[in-house]
């Protein structure tokens, strides 16, 4: 497994050590190797993610964890090629990323239609895209979140958006709803919500930087006569 960043371990037995943890976490999970990549700290592989990686790490991990880092890189796509480079063929590809908010702490958010794009584009099958929506501490959220609690529905977990449902049919200060079909903007948007996808390769192929889906469908539609939506 290789972790992006100079990972720090959120669990009680973790220690002020990131090294330390870091073997105490492969140990536990039964891996025959960790590894973190990083410019900055004390990683096990000390590199600028935004330059192209070594020989020696290429085709080398089985996993590869985005746990926050790739919304904090200018080059988005170097760091996807370097990810890619690196993973093994089968290999999965977890990210977990700023989907609104965490202002000061990254450089952009990144919408389900993103992570579709570039992994369906270049031959990889999503395994899981998840939103969470936590951290709202005014008295709205504290009532949306006391009903949601009453009516048993989930506060503050990851919840499943459908494999096409990248746009956004409404937020609250608790929960972000996605549809498949083109919606009206929602009112407004939390601060801060997450998105988490997972996706394992098929077969490895040159990497491709996608186009949006969504441009080119309307494309078509408007080529039969379909008005696209505005």
């Amino acid at each position: 497994m290789l972790i992006l960043g100079d990972t720090r371990f959120h669990l009680p037995w973790a220690s002020a050590d990131n090294a330390i943890d870091r073997e105490r976490f492969r140990e536990l999970c039964e891996l025959t190797r960790v590894d973190t990549i990083d410019v900055f700290g004390k990683p096990s592989i000390h590199h600028d993610l935004h330059e192209p990686v070594p020989n020696e790490l290429r085709n080398q991990f089985d996993m590869v964890v985005d746990d926050g880092t790739l919304f904090c890189c200018f080059d988005v796509a170097t760091v996807l090629k370097n990810c890619f480079d690196m993973l093994k063929d089968k290999g999965v590809i977890l990210h977990q990323a700023a989907l609104t908010g965490y202002y000061g702490r990254c450089y952009y958010n990144i919408h389900p239609a993103f992570f579709k794009d570039v992994y369906e584009q270049n031959n990889f099958t999503i395994l899981a895209m998840e939103v969470r929506v936590f951290k709202e501490l005014s008295w709205r959220a504290k009532v949306q979140r006391m009903l949601r609690d009453w009516r048993g529905l989930p506060v503050g977990r990851f919840k499943p958006i459908g494999h096409s449902a990248t746009f956004l049919r409404h937020a609250d200060f608790v929960d972000m709803e996605f549809t498949e079909e083109p919606a009206v903007a929602a009112p407004m948007l939390p601060n801060d919500a997450l998105v988490l996808c997972v996706a394992r390769r098929s077969e490895r192929q040159q990497f491709v930087r996608p186009l949006p889906t969504y441009y080119a469908k309307t494309s078509r539609d408007a080529g039969q006569g379909v008005r696209p939506p505005a």
